[in-house]
C-alpha cells in the first residue's frame, strides 16, 4: 500500500476499503454497544476511513494506532456595550462553546479487527462524556480495550482477545488487565462507581 503496509490475501477477503463499509460497520457496532452494553452517546461523530501517514500525524503516540478518538472544543468570547453621548454601559460578555468529535480509522483493516477498533474509539466517546475527570492513560485505555474485548466475545471474535490479555505495553496491556480484574471483583457497576470516584477527585 502507499503508506508502506502489506495487506495479506487473507486479510485483504474482509478489508473495510470504502467508507460505505466502514459506517455500515459502524452503525452496527454502535447498536450493539448501545443495546448489549449500554455504551452510547448522542454526539454527532465524524467518522474518517484513513491511511496510517494521516492517523500518525493527528496521533500523539509512539506505538503503531489503529485509530484514534478527537475532540475539539473551541470557545468564542464577544462582548457587546450601549453607548449614548459617548458614555459607554451595559456591557456583555457572551461565551459560546462549540463541539466536534471525531474518530479516525485506519483502512483496509479486516473487517473483525475493524470492529474491535471501532468499539475502543467508541469507548472513549463515552468514558469523555460521562466521567470527562478521568485522564490516567492507563484507566482511559484499559477501560476501551475492556469494551472492545467484550465486543470482539459478542461478535464471536473472542480470539482477538487473546493480544489483549497477553499484551506486555504498559498503558494497553496492564490497563486492560486492571480493568478486567477489577470487573471480576466488583462487577461493572462497582467499576463505574469507581470511575465516579476517580471522576470526582479530579474535578
Amino acid at each position: 500500500m502507499k503508506d508502506g503496509r502489506y495487506i495479506c490475501p487473507d486479510c485483504s477477503k474482509t478489508s473495510i476499503t470504502s467508507y460505505k463499509q466502514a459506517m455500515d460497520v459502524i452503525r452496527d457496532v454502535r447498536k450493539i454497544m448501545k443495546d448489549k452494553l449500554g455504551i452510547f452517546t448522542e454526539n454527532d461523530i465524524k467518522f474518517e476511513l484513513v491511511d496510517k501517514n494521516y492517523l500518525n500525524s493527528k496521533s500523539q503516540s509512539q506505538e503503531m494506532e489503529l485509530g484514534l478518538f478527537y475532540h475539539e472544543q473551541r470557545i468564542k468570547t464577544e462582548t457587546s456595550t450601549k453607548s449614548i453621548y459617548g458614555y459607554e454601559f451595559g456591557k456583555k460578555v457572551n461565551t459560546t462553546q462549540t463541539d466536534s468529535f471525531y474518530i479516525y480509522l485506519l483502512t483496509d483493516l479486516p473487517k473483525e479487527k475493524f470492529i474491535e477498533v471501532t468499539a475502543h474509539e467508541l469507548a472513549h466517546d463515552w468514558m469523555e462524556m460521562k466521567y470527562p475527570g478521568i485522564t490516567d492513560p492507563k484507566i482511559t485505555e484499559g477501560w476501551a480495550e475492556y469494551t472492545a474485548s467484550r465486543i470482539n466475545s459478542l461478535y464471536g471474535n473472542e480470539h482477538l482477545n487473546k493480544r489483549m490479555k497477553e499484551n506486555t505495553n504498559p498503558v494497553y496491556g496492564d490497563g486492560y488487565r486492571y480493568i478486567s480484574q477489577y470487573v471480576e471483583k466488583n462487577k461493572i457497576q462497582g467499576l463505574y462507581k469507581y470511575f465516579g470516584s476517580l471522576n470526582k477527585n479530579k474535578k
